[in-house]
């Protein structure tokens, strides 16, 4: 893989109304209305700041032993499902917490140099997933390029895609579809050397990204090999651990892919297969929040008010429990445009409280 340029638009595509959601020059006070329980709770848990203390005493001994490396791999995986529920500030802390110290030991030891340089990889794609709620995408893109580095040490191809998925999905986020398309296609000459749901997500994050460009026929060429590659068990996957992406990317790709050719019913149809209201499966509450503003983008679409607001409010209601900065700014994005679609309506006036309380 060649070095990626310096330069979330989510882990599939970033929608051409989606982009609009972080670039708005008005943005509301998202910490005054953060419910106090979100904050960062380590402080008040014994148990948590003890297990901290061991942690430090881990990192001091730099020991490369495998039941050393068994804690970090545990740990890293520990702190991906606290990131994934309402805990991701905490997983933010954990994380920086060893991240530095088993950088360290990766620069520093030549014993398991490859499962050491596994781990540090595996850790800097969930600090940039961490950075995305933020909104920091120089941080985002700096953590990649580290988690790319370090794939490329460990000598794993499947480390080294992902960390290009990660850059990829950044320069959608700063809206250069031309970069991002060139990005992915970077990774086609290694497909074959990558787990099935790993080639599965490059394919949608292909399909969306021809689907920005209006390039209908190999959208959807490229959504079938995404749907044709994914794993009927997708957690058994040797990627599902860091690949960051699941079954509902496919669902997101393949509605906001209608929308991007102006058919929101087609999306409506499909998102309602997952639903972010009432969700069918089990999904992260982050892919959640995601699903919803879909959800709403569709409903502004085909002019369903009532519907439109019950989505938002849901989405904005669980980005604050959560605590994702970025997912909240999104959700007021599209409140702003519901305002210049419904302007004198009460309901959205009663939406505009819940953003400005």
């Amino acid at each position: 893989l060649s070095e990626p340029r310096q330069v979330e638009a989510y882990g599939v595509k970033g929608h051409e109304k989606q982009k609009r959601l972080s670039s708005t020059s008005e943005q509301p006070p998202f910490f005054a209305v953060l419910s106090s329980n979100t904050h960062d709770k380590i402080e008040d848990i014994p148990s948590k700041a003890q297990a901290l203390e061991q942690l430090s005493e881990r990192i001091a001994s730099l020991n490369t032993d495998e039941e050393t490396l068994d804690y970090f791999e545990k740990l890293t995986e520990s702190c991906r499902h606290l990131s994934e529920g309402s805990e991701f500030k905490l997983a933010e802390r954990i994380l920086w917490t060893y991240l530095p110290g088993i950088e360290a030991i990766a620069k520093l030891s030549f014993q398991n140099h490859a499962r050491v340089a596994s781990i540090v990889s595996q850790s800097y794609l969930l600090a940039a997933s961490l950075a995305g709620q933020h909104n920091n995408l120089m941080k985002r893109l700096q953590f990649s390029e580290n988690a790319l580095l370090y794939g490329k040490v460990a000598n794993d191809r499947n480390l080294q895609i992902a960390a290009m998925k990660q850059l990829a999905t950044t320069l959608d986020l700063q809206g250069h579809t031309n970069e991002v398309l060139q990005a992915y296609q970077q990774t086609i000459p290694f497909l074959n050397e990558i787990s099935p749901l790993l080639q599965s997500l490059i394919y949608s994050g292909i399909s969306g990204t021809y689907a920005q460009l209006k390039q209908r026929q190999e959208a959807i060429r490229y959504l079938a090999l995404a749907y044709e590659s994914f794993p009927a068990d997708p957690e058994k996957d040797l990627s599902f651990s860091f690949a960051n992406g699941s079954y509902c990317a496919l669902i997101f790709c393949d509605g906001l892919t209608h929308l991007d050719f102006h058919e929101p019913h087609k999306a409506e149809q499909i998102f309602a297969q997952i639903d972010g209201l009432h969700p069918k499966i089990q999904i992260a509450k982050k892919v959640r929040i995601d699903l919803l503003n879909c959800q709403v983008a569709t409903y502004i679409e085909l002019n369903e008010m009532e519907q439109a607001c019950i989505y938002l409010e849901e989405a904005a209601n669980v980005a604050i429990i959560i605590g994702s900065e970025r997912r909240f700014q999104e959700s007021f994005t599209l409140l702003q445009q519901m305002q210049k679609v419904w302007p004198h309506e009460l309901r959205i006036k009663q939406l505009e409280a819940l953003f400005r309380s």
